[in-house]
């Protein structure tokens, strides 16, 4: 069912929507398809192919021609693959729009998903970024809309807690209703996130020391040392096909784990808490060896390895970070340490800080898939 008739079409800010692109021939239909169908009034689409070789631009072109859409549609070709946050730049590079709304490939959205962030970003300004609430879609449906008895939840926003640890809340639970409420929180995962285009250009978009993956835990641990917020909206449903969008790699695990340790120490500003992390990680990495866990050993060395060699281009990036007043940082870490306790009450408290975290942290799914 449609929002009400647009009455004044110049009330409803433009929107530039990116999706980038990478041998999606297989998934990319129901995304665009979703897009050209929602019921937003002012909108772009804007598609950033990274060097596909397989049928995607054909598809793409197909479904455009389809919906008649070339007048509010954008195709960027690359030449090579440079990763979902160099590539998701460029897409801002040649938007229009005040907002921004990152899609992944294998997403799609509800009709009605723009409106409720942008009412929220219109109303209040300290509002940087806002996510959707992504629901998990069944891969084997003709698209992620179709209803049934029980909506599984893929991301209800992203927290980390003061021990550093991230995690995605409210994943594989049921959707009861449970986080039907507006609030804060620490990261907008990539897909079905809405970000103030100036802000993101402030802050310099998404950092390309993250190819792919933690590129938008990244983002929004700057926007809060920034001074800026970030919310979830309940509302707004963007479908997800968690992985669907690329193949399984051998390194995938090894580039979280990296990835996560580069966040950390990129964004960590006081030296003494950097050096206790890195520390505290090497504890955590011969502790594994003690307990023969070889493989999450050798990812970690890996990963610190592979960190070290990024020194000289982290400790040039910590310098444009802005520092904001640690109380904003400090309470929406608060926060996310409070879900954490809350979860694991049953435990007792070091119990739950130090173990239960440091196992979600080294698990494979830390982050994505």
């Amino acid at each position: 069912m449609r929002q009400k008739k647009f009455e004044n079409f110049y009330k409803y800010p433009k929107v530039s929507i990116v999706v980038v692109t990478y041998n999606n021939e297989r998934i990319i239909h129901e995304c665009i398809r979703s897009v050209l169908k929602n019921n937003y009034p002012n909108y772009e689409l804007i598609i950033v192919d990274n060097g596909s070789t397989d049928g995607t631009l054909k598809a793409v072109k197909e479904l455009i021609n389809k919906f008649n859409a070339w007048n509010k549609t954008k195709i960027i070709v690359n030449r090579k693959n440079l990763g979902i946050s160099k590539a998701s730049n460029i897409g801002v590079l040649f938007s229009r729009g005040k907002y921004i709304a990152f899609l992944d490939s294998d997403a799609s959205v509800h009709p009605n998903w723009l409106f409720q962030p942008i009412e929220i970003m219109e109303k209040d300004m300290t509002v940087a970024a806002v996510q959707s609430k992504i629901l998990k879609a069944d891969p084997f449906m003709s698209n992620g809309l179709n209803k049934k008895k029980e909506e599984i939840i893929d991301s209800a926003g992203g927290f980390m807690d003061l021990t550093f640890n991230i995690y995605v809340r409210g994943k594989n639970e049921i959707d009861r209703g449970q986080y039907n409420r507006i609030e804060e929180i620490f990261y907008p995962t990539h897909t079905g996130s809405i970000i103030r285009k100036d802000v993101f250009i402030e802050l310099g978009g998404f950092d390309d020391l993250f190819f792919i993956d933690f590129h938008d835990v990244d983002f929004g641990w700057r926007l809060w040392m920034s001074g800026y917020r970030i919310v979830f909206a309940y509302k707004s449903i963007v479908y997800h096909i968690r992985g669907g969008s690329r193949k399984k790699l051998s390194h995938h695990v090894i580039r979280n784990y990296k990835n996560y340790l580069l966040t950390v120490m990129k964004n960590i500003s006081n030296n003494a808490i950097l050096i206790r992390y890195v520390l505290y990680y090497l504890f955590r990495t011969f502790n594994a060896i003690l307990k023969h866990e070889n493989k999450v050993a050798l990812r970690r060395f890996l990963s610190l390895i592979a960190v070290l060699r990024s020194l000289g281009r982290i400790y040039s990036k910590k310098k444009l970070l802005k520092k904001s007043t640690k109380s904003e940082l400090g309470r929406i870490l608060w926060k996310g340490t409070s879900i954490v306790l809350k979860k694991y009450s049953k435990y007792p408290l070091r119990y739950r800080l130090f173990v239960i975290n440091d196992i979600r942290v080294s698990s494979a799914d830390i982050y994505l898939d």
